[in-house]
């Protein structure tokens, strides 16, 4: 905090709070509420879904939106240090893959999710130095991360999600990340 000079605490956004502030993000509300107004209309039952950040394996490895994971993934075997955004302390909430699936399928079959939205998130915040040490760790090589201190336009400090309505239909993540980062590292190193 600017003003009392603590470590501010980021607050995850529920399904109600959208004020989205680039581009990007006022595209896919802008579908959702596309989704919603029709499907209501036309009595066509629609739900959205709010991904955090999913990994797993078959991610690619070339596509640089594929996110900090692959990216510190592939440096990390290929011998070199992960290199974070800003300062490395930014928030993330990042999911498997798995959790997603089960997740999509649950508001599928549910009308309790009929013209809805649901955060899809893994529950579990961390920064993002701290998935650095964690690839590490996985790795084993002990090459650590370094701070680039560039930072991408229009990226959020902190994206954490809160689920409990999700939780609430009887969802709840699954996958750990550690177990995410194993799954991950496994595969990448497979097909290397």
């Amino acid at each position: 905090c600017t003003e009392c000079g603590e470590v501010s605490k980021p607050i995850a956004s529920t399904e109600d709070q959208v004020a989205p502030h680039n581009s990007y993000s006022m595209s896919k509300y802008a579908l959702e509420m596309i989704s919603h107004r029709l499907g209501e209309r036309y009595d066509i039952a629609s739900t959205a879904v709010r991904y955090s950040i999913v990994h797993g394996p078959g991610q690619s490895f070339h596509n640089a939106y594929s996110g900090a994971l692959r990216s510190f993934a592939t440096r990390m075997l290929n011998g070199n240090p992960a290199v974070v955004f800003e300062d490395g302390e930014q928030f993330r909430d990042y999911i498997n893959i798995a959790d997603v699936t089960r997740a999509n399928m649950l508001v599928m079959d549910s009308p309790d999710a009929d013209y809805k939205s649901f955060n899809v998130g893994g529950d579990h915040w961390i920064n993002v130095k701290q998935l650095a040490e964690l690839v590490d760790d996985v790795i084993g090589d002990s090459l650590g991360w370094e701070a680039s201190c560039l930072y991408r336009v229009g990226d959020t400090r902190h994206v954490v999600s809160d689920v409990s309505n999700l939780r609430e239909l009887g969802w709840s993540p699954e996958v750990s990340l550690r177990d995410s980062v194993e799954e991950y590292i496994g595969w990448l190193s497979s097909v290397g």
